[in-house]
């Protein structure tokens, strides 16, 4: 299993992924509970080509999921430009398999590319 530890600066959180010790991935949370979204929404989940395919995109939204518990968390199904990654439709697959739907705010997600885990949903 991989070691996951949380740097926070500023306003942003930074979980690490780390295997012997060497980062191989990375999610990046923004508190907005009192702003736009209200809530965290999740800026970045990056996990590095030769290390992909290992369940560490799972592991770092489930601590995600556990360590944000206190208002709904949203996500962008934009995918990263590096041509391995999946495409928007298998993102959003992927993670409506995690928990999270399409957001419900016409006028912020016209284009129904944001997600959402809400658990008092």
């Amino acid at each position: 299993m991989p070691n996951l530890e949380i740097a926070s600066y500023d306003r942003n959180d930074c979980l690490l992924c780390r295997l012997d010790g060497k980062v191989v991935g990375q999610v990046n949370i923004r508190d907005l509970r009192d702003e736009f979204f209200g809530g965290y929404v999740i800026w970045n989940l990056l996990v590095y080509p030769p290390y992909r395919k290992q369940n560490i995109a799972t592991e770092l939204i489930a601590c995600v999921l556990c360590t944000y518990d206190d208002a709904p968390i949203f996500i962008n199904a934009d995918p990263f430009h590096d041509d391995n990654g999946l495409d928007q439709a298998a993102l959003i697959s992927w993670y409506e398999k995690l928990g999270f739907t399409t957001w419900h705010d016409e006028k912020l997600n016209p284009d129904r590319r944001w997600l959402i885990f809400d658990r008092d949903d």
